[in-house]
């Protein structure tokens, strides 16, 4: 059967297994073809023929194995030009280590016989699949550092040398290392005596590449007498040759990785550095090493200012070449330096850079790397001067992942004050007026990790001004953040857990100042739990592990009252979704074990924050009831004796809210109301607070809410109400309370007669005096105790 009519097969449904004869047959056609080109419409076609001979059949899949180690030669020309999937069948059907050695060989003759950069890829590729599948030993694989090292200078062998490196060195430290010291230290002799084809230039070119996944490596081999040497006399006596100049520039900039290194190139290379920039060829490579080295300070004719001037003009003059290194250079460069107040004035009051920078973000010109270096600039331009949540004992690192220098905050100028005007139309014209997060909201996950993280310290920015926060909403800077910490990997790296408090702050700043119904209008605001509860204490949670945030001193008090404040926002919508909170709140033991430990937190400002939570929450007294008024249940009890406690808090606000608690649910649920007519405890805290308060009229009116409610209750005698009501009566409080009460309606009558609008305010600002409808309530009161 041809390959055509077996494929046609395959889309078939057949009640009968293909026999595994068909599958020979299509194969044999397969490999007996030895055309050069082969349409792509077959090439798929014989692609699928070998892997359903692989997968379906036994019988087949060994027909297909001895073919392919017939004639290896052929068998990788024709999976080169199947998809990179088929690697997986190729290698697949060899059966050990052992197995291997014909086609390992092969690959490895091809490799150094081919100039071709595809097969090349391919071959490689083949190499790492062995690797993953196969325990060989070094001596089998060694071939590979000569043979890759020799070709770094390839974009394709580069990449794919890289990770088969990562693998070696994983696999086998030592060897890998002693072989590859080995070949170095061999161009070092050629270098040093003048033999072969630049070995220095090579030397270079290795290192370079090697030296983000092996630093240490590379630093001793570059901190080497011999070859520091070289590197330095061949740079003095440069002439013309400028392709060495910058690729040992290139090599400088990138092994300031390691601090060793760097103290080096400022003591042994600062007069090869100053003299080349000099030189528009060099100069923004020469800015750059002095900035990573932080040693331009010792030269006298080069200041912040200079090197500002030549990463900018570097970026503009390169707009239309992405790609080149200098733009690259001067984008990290800039990276750096915008942490200094000075630099920040500079560029955001340029002409060109920053109205160019949203231009190509918004075009989405820039390469991830880039993308990365450009959203540091834009998040320190934005960033509030001096902001706590972003400097000190907990900050944010701003620049660890372009390098680590030993102390980035001493960067910070001490002598000059950053303009809050200007940090303010910054944000609110080239970020927010410019919509610039929404061209990245649509592909946030496709961006490196650290451009996510870069894009949450841009929106913290934003959000710490409350009046950019409509249009932050607007601009679904919700979703952003959300999406962020659902992907987001928590990890100890201080980094990473320092950008995930910023992105919980922001969450939190807009819960706390938008209407909910305005946020979650396409999806549910029972997504922002877990991260609110995160930034909450409690001994049982499950992320409160030696990782957590507060643990760590990552979370202040300001972090959880505004967690709280949230909540308390989100729970109050009168909407569905308010009600579904307090349903999961209410439900779910580790967010309400929060909830019920900080009733009795110590900081009173943090307690009152969640005791008006609790409050709010009560608006849907069913699933929060009884946690408090369950009396039949130990812990409930214990609450409810709490809150009654609680209730002569020298907090006046707290004392509100408890009130509003007791208010609330005497009002709406009848069987509790009938409950807490028996509780006398709650009645002579009530009334003592109303005595002791009673100039304050919005507690007053929680209480006399609260009374109302539980006196309304003995309508009839001998009913049980009537019975506990006639109780509470002979309390020797009741007197106290029936005097309150009394002087109460005097002065609330004389106040509505004389129009006396004296005002207190309400926590919201409004104005709130004695109202009729207060009035009538204390007559009913009034009535039922005197009756």
């Amino acid at each position: 059967m041809s390959v055509s009519d077996l494929c046609n097969q395959f889309n078939k449904t057949l009640r009968v297994p293909i026999e595994p004869e068909k599958y020979h047959e299509a194969l044999d056609e397969i490999f007996n073809g030895r055309e050069e080109f082969v349409a792509s419409d077959i090439l798929e076609k014989e692609e699928t023929v070998i892997t359903r001979a692989y997968q379906d059949h036994q019988a087949s899949r060994k027909y297909l194995a001895e073919l392919i180690k017939n004639d290896i030669s052929f068998s990788l020309s024709l999976f080169e030009k199947l998809s990179t999937s088929s690697i997986q069948v190729l290698i697949g059907i060899f059966n050990d280590k052992n197995d291997t050695v014909p086609l390992l060989k092969e690959i490895e003759y091809e490799i150094q016989h081919s100039d071709n950069d595809e097969k090349s890829h391919f071959l490689l590729s083949c190499i790492l699949q062995l690797l993953n599948s196969f325990e060989y030993r070094f001596t089998d694989l060694k071939w590979l550092i000569r043979t890759l090292c020799l070709r770094f200078n390839n974009n394709e062998i580069r990449s794919m040398g890289l990770v088969i490196f990562y693998q070696l060195e994983t696999k086998f430290h030592s060897e890998f290392e002693a072989t590859l010291l080995s070949f170095i230290d061999g161009l070092i002799i050629e270098a040093d005596v003048e033999i072969g084809d630049d070995p220095l230039a090579l030397i270079i070119n290795i290192l370079t590449e090697l030296y983000p996944a092996f630093t240490t490596f590379c630093s001793s081999i570059i901190l080497g007498n011999d070859l520091d040497r070289m590197l330095q006399q061949r740079a003095m006596n440069r002439g013309n040759d400028t392709p060495f100049l910058k690729s040992l520039f290139k090599l400088l900039i990138v092994s300031c990785i390691d601090e060793t290194v760097r103290n080096n190139i400022a003591t042994n290379y600062l007069n090869i550095i100053e003299d080349a920039m000099q030189s528009p060829s060099f100069e923004v490579y020469c800015a750059l090493i002095l900035i990573k080295t932080w040693s331009f300070s010792k030269l006298k004719n080069v200041t912040i200012h200079d090197l500002t001037t030549i990463l900018v003009d570097t970026f503009i003059n390169n707009s239309s070449e992405l790609e080149s290194d200098e733009f690259s250079y001067a984008i990290e460069g800039l990276a750096y330096l915008s942490l200094r107040t000075s630099v920040k004035l500079i560029l955001r009051h340029h002409n060109f850079f920053i109205p160019k920078v949203i231009e190509f973000v918004k075009e989405k010109k820039f390469q991830d790397q880039n993308l990365y270096g450009i959203l540091i600039i834009l998040a320190n331009l934005g960033s509030p001067p001096n902001d706590p949540n972003q400097m000190g004992k907990n900050s944010l690192r701003a620049l660890e992942s372009y390098a680590n220098l030993q102390n980035p905050n001493s960067m910070n100028d001490e002598d000059i004050k950053d303009d809050l005007s200007s940090i303010k139309k910054f944000n609110q014209l080239y970020i927010l007026k410019s919509e610039l997060l929404c061209n990245l909201k649509n592909n946030l996950s496709e961006l490196s990790q650290g451009s996510q993280e870069q894009v949450i310290r841009i929106i913290y920015n934003i959000t710490r001004d409350t009046e950019n926060i409509p249009k932050s909403v607007q601009q679904g800077y919700t979703i952003l953040i959300l999406e962020f910490l659902i992907s987001a990997n928590k990890t100890k790296k201080m980094a990473n857990l320092m950008i995930r408090v910023l992105a919980l702050r922001s969450l939190t700043k807009i819960l706390i100042h938008t209407d909910p119904k305005l946020i979650f209008n396409k999806f549910s605001s029972l997504n922002t739990l877990p991260y609110l509860f995160e930034m909450l204490p409690s001994s049982d949670f499950s992320i409160q592990n030696e990782t957590h945030l507060l643990n760590e001193d990552y979370l202040t008090t300001t972090d959880q009252y505004e967690a709280l404040l949230a909540l308390t926002n989100l729970a109050s919508s009168p909407y569905t979704d308010g009600e579904d909170m307090c349903k999961v709140i209410g439900g779910n033991s580790k967010y309400w074990n929060v909830l019920e430990t900080m009733m009795l937190d110590e900081n009173p400002i943090l307690q009152r924050a969640d005791l008006e939570l609790i409050s709010n929450l009560m608006t849907h007294p069913l699933s929060i009831a009884v946690k408090f008024f369950n009396f039949e249940n130990k812990q409930s009890k214990r609450n409810f004796d709490i809150l009654v406690k609680l209730l002569l808090l020298d907090d006046i606000k707290s004392q509100r809210a408890v009130a509003a608690i007791f208010a609330t649910i005497a009002n709406m649920v009848p069987f509790v109301t009938q409950e807490l007519l028996k509780q006398e405890s709650l009645i002579k805290n009530a009334i003592t607070a109303l005595k002791e308060q009673a100039n304050d009229i919005e507690l007053v009116r929680r209480l006399i809410m609260l009374f109302y409610a539980l006196f309304e209750l003995a309508p009839e005698q001998n009913s049980q109400s009537f019975n506990d009501f006639n109780k509470i009566i002979k309390l020797p409080e009741i007197n106290q309370l029936n005097q309150d009460l009394s002087l109460l309606l005097s002065q609330y009558q004389q106040q509505i007669r004389s129009n006396d609008n004296a005002a207190v305010l309400m926590d919201d600002g409004e104005a709130s005096n004695p109202t009729t409808e207060d009035i009538e309530i204390i007559k009913t009161i009034l009535q039922k105790i005197n009756k």
